[in-house]
Parts: structure tokens; sequence; C-alpha cells
């Protein structure tokens, strides 16, 4: 009796998951964690961002209060944050300054966070909630 062959043949390529204009679900990993302990700070407008976005999923104010100034955690927090995750846009360099505005959508809602250098880190210093 004859062996049998069988082939394959490769299936259909997916894009690349980089693509220009992508955009990151919240629950996606943050490049460098989010630090923690005493006086640590981000490295980064988006890790500002982003840590300060996952300790409002994690109703955390302590931890948020590491990202961002306490005005900033008083009116997110104001909101209760609920399911399904939000969706990080990117952040973008403020004209004039060394400063950048993250962006991220949640539940059809638009949130932007102010990002500035602070203390040998970056911090958020002001929400908008654009219309």
């Amino acid at each position: 009796m004859p062996a049998s062959t069988s082939s394959t043949t490769p299936s259909a390529t997916t894009a690349p998951s980089s693509a220009i204009g992508s955009t990151t679900p919240t629950t996606a990993a943050i490049p460098g964690g989010c630090p923690s302990g005493v006086g640590v700070a981000a490295q980064s407008a988006q890790q500002a961002a982003r840590c300060l976005f996952q300790s409002w999923e994690r109703d955390d104010r302590t931890r948020a209060a590491t990202f961002a100034s306490l005005d900033v955690v008083d009116v997110l927090f104001r909101e209760r944050w609920s399911a399904p995750a939000g969706t990080f846009i990117g952040c973008s360099a403020q004209p004039g300054t060394d400063a950048q505005a993250c962006t991220f959508e949640h539940r059809g809602s638009r949130y932007v966070f102010d990002v500035a250098r602070s203390e040998g880190g970056w911090r958020v210093t002001q929400l908008r909630r654009p219309a």
C-alpha cells in the first residue's frame, strides 16, 4: 500500500499589530510598568497617563495620586469607573511647552490628560473632557 502524503499551505497573513493610528486597550501592558514606592515618578508622559487611568480602573485613589495632582484625582474619581475597558489613543506634544496631552476613550467619552515634567518624572496636571 503506498504511503500517503499531505501538504499544507500557509494560511493568510495578518497585518502587523503596530499599524499607524492604532489604539491600545487600557488593559495592554504599560511600557515600563507602573512604578510604586515612596518618591517614585513616571518616566514618560504616556506612563503617567496610563498608570493614572489604570489606577482609576482599579479604584485606587492612593496609587492615582502617584501619577497626578490631587485636583486631577478628585475630578477623575467623582465618576466611578465601569467596564468595558477604555482605549488609550496616544500622547501628543503641546506646542510651546515640553508638556504632552494624552487621550483615552471610555464609554463614549474622551478623557485628555495634560502631563508635564515634575520632580524627577512626569505627572498629570489637568484633566479635560472635551465634548
